[in-house]
């Protein structure tokens, strides 16, 4: 069993990292409802050197959006389920260290498999962990998070928002209370989306499983990704 790990949605999901932060850096939405009141409002910019990423999650995707963070200037912790090392990112692995890294960051961006570990990892105890103020963007997989939980933690204001492009069932029915929620902004499984590279792994592998070669990205299923 074998994973595909094309370059391009890796970017992809880089880039809507970076857009959905960058909104809230630049007060995007204020602006628009300010036109729409013909309000003339400035705001201060958030200054990328002052804010803290939290990447939760740093295999290729994770450790490209690092990386792109990281080159915008922001200061950027990792965490992963082992240790990793990336240039310029303060990288923690094991859950010890996963509090720490929350209660850091003003972003904190999921970009975790789905595996026995991770699914319901966000529960009322890592909201309640979190910086106030601060935002969670989820382009991993949607069972990292406790949906009630998240709920009941933005009403509480535990957190400021949440992003997710991911979620526990997709498409997200149409009486799911995170479409009404004021402070979750949804995407349809977007982030990442062009594949391509990928066929060319799969010919690849292809090429060397009748040639018995060991294949590319194999599965590790100890570890379920």
């Amino acid at each position: 069993m074998t994973r595909l790990r094309p370059d391009v949605p890796a970017q992809e999901i880089a880039e809507y990292c970076i857009a959905y932060v960058l909104r809230e850096q630049r007060h995007v939405d204020a602006y628009v409802r300010n036109q729409q009141e013909r309000k003339w409002n400035p705001v201060p910019p958030r200054c990328a050197a002052d804010t803290v990423i939290g990447i939760l999650g740093l295999g290729q995707i994770g450790a490209r959006t690092a990386t792109s963070f990281h080159r915008l200037g922001f200061q950027v912790v990792g965490w992963s389920r082992s240790p990793k090392s990336i240039e310029g990112i303060d990288c923690r692995h094991g859950l010890e260290e996963l509090t720490g890294v929350i209660a850091r960051s003003d972003f904190v961006v999921g970009i975790l498999p789905s595996t026995p570990t991770t699914r319901g990892l966000f529960d009322g105890d890592r909201f309640a962990a979190m910086k106030p103020g601060s935002m969670l963007v989820n382009v991993g997989r949607g069972d990292l998070i406790i949906e009630q939980d998240l709920l009941r933690a933005l009403d509480l204001r535990y957190l400021a928002g949440a992003v997710l492009d991911v979620h526990r069932i997709e498409p997200l029915p149409q009486g799911h209370p995170f479409w009404r929620h004021p402070k979750i902004t949804i995407t349809p499984h977007v982030s990442g989306w062009h594949l391509t590279g990928g066929l060319e792994d799969v010919a690849e592998n292809y090429r060397r499983l009748i040639a018995g070669l060991s294949l590319l990205h194999e599965v590790n299923r100890a570890a379920g990704y």
